[in-house]
């Protein structure tokens, strides 16, 4: 939309409009894009997608990489899009949906919705270092907050955590996890929660 806008292609009203942040009610106002009316759509579509490893979390991608987008039926590839930002090689729920109110109260840090992911790690993290994912960790973007983490499951030599974070930052879990001397081997989002940050 906004290379639209650049583009003078798009007027509200009869008026070329010049400002991407410009609010509109397509209930009030006549907007169009090269002079054909855009209307509201008079339903949302909401899709939940158990993402395999492999896949980026994107509409498309530059340099031909398979996205989740490749998984959905043909008809619904221009209609939903992604919510959240689950990594190339983490598995799990991701909701695709039409619905971008909904979308952005899922993403933004503002509403700190709950997004919860499994990390099956490399050792056994002692308490001390649970301790600190739940206190937060210092990572090269500034200190995580605190975090809710359980050990699940562990081996003689790995460990299955799982973290509820309110807070979406780019591989967030893998980097908390190292922080604290534990590299993420496998990663994924369990069927019960949302994520957006791998």
């Amino acid at each position: 939309m906004e290379r639209l806008i650049s583009e003078g292609r798009v007027t509200l009203d009869g008026q070329t409009v010049t400002d991407p942040g410009r609010q509109v009610d397509l209930g009030q106002s006549l907007v169009r894009v090269d002079g054909h009316i855009v209307r509201a759509p008079s339903s949302w579509r909401y899709l939940l997608l158990n993402k395999p490893a492999g896949y980026l979390t994107a509409r498309r991608d530059d340099r031909g990489r398979a996205t989740v987008m490749d998984l959905l039926p043909e008809e619904l590839r221009q209609i939903v899009f992604p919510v959240g930002r689950l990594d190339l090689t983490t598995t799990g729920l991701l909701l695709c949906t039409s619905d971008g109110d909904l979308a952005q109260r899922c993403l933004h840090p503002s509403y700190h919705l709950p997004k919860t992911y499994r990390a099956k790690v490399a050792g056994v993290p002692p308490e001390s270092a649970l301790r600190r994912l739940r206190g937060g960790v210092e990572l090269a973007d500034g200190w995580t907050a605190p975090a809710e983490v359980w050990l699940r499951a562990s081996t003689a030599k790995t460990a299955e955590l799982e973290i509820t974070l309110r807070e979406g930052r780019n591989r967030q879990v893998r980097r908390m996890c190292e922080a604290v001397g534990h590299e993420v081997l496998e990663a994924g989002a369990p069927e019960h929660g949302a994520a957006d940050a791998g």
